[in-house]
């Protein structure tokens, strides 16, 4: 997929006549950009073993966050037992996602299965117990040691 970039500055250019008057001169400047873009793919379904693992690269804030809650929430109804988030690869949870993650281990919880945090940061581990509860999810270093 490939957009345009167009950037318009305005320049005024002062001009002097012969006789020291001051003519203003304004001209447009266009600089159009072309650029290539990809969706980055910052998630991924796969299975580990009896463990649903969904992976998440990057940041859950508000730009992302129901796409990733639908794509979670999907793995979870198709009746997965063992779901495993790994957060190896991110770097920052806004606070709805804490109480979202909270909330889905707490519900696999009450219908028997197990929820796990897979490598969190230290940061963001903090964040989960401090805005929300542990209780109902294990924690491993990596998503190998499930």
């Amino acid at each position: 997929m490939g957009y345009f970039l167009i950037l318009l500055h305005f320049k005024s250019v002062p001009i002097w006549t012969k006789n020291r008057s001051l003519l203003s001169s304004h001209r447009f400047e266009a600089i159009i950009i072309c650029m290539e873009t990809q969706k980055i793919k910052d998630s991924e379904i796969r299975q580990n073993n009896d463990w649903l693992v969904y992976s998440i690269k990057g940041r859950v804030d508000s730009f992302n966050f129901n796409r990733y809650k639908t794509e979670m929430n999907d793995c979870v109804e198709k009746g997965t037992k063992n779901f495993a988030l790994d957060l190896s690869g991110t770097e920052f949870v806004s606070f709805s996602g804490i109480r979202y993650i909270s909330d889905l281990a707490k519900n696999i919880a009450d219908k028997g299965g197990h929820f796990a945090l897979c490598a969190p940061s230290e940061k963001i581990k903090r964040q989960i117990s401090i805005f929300a509860s542990l209780k109902s999810m294990d924690i491993y270093r990596s998503v190998q040691e499930l």
